[in-house]
């Protein structure tokens, strides 16, 4: 089982490959501003 920081680190390279530095930014900006996050991952 991989450790959340492994996790965390997954994802957002993932994010980073597909949407570039810019795009990932307002990605996450968009997800800690909408009440449907938090605690939902």
């Amino acid at each position: 089982m991989m450790s959340d920081m492994e996790i965390m680190d997954k994802r957002m390279n993932c994010l980073l490959e597909e949407l570039g530095v810019v795009e990932t930014e307002c990605f996450i900006a968009v997800l800690s501003r909408e009440k449907f996050f938090h605690g939902s991952i």
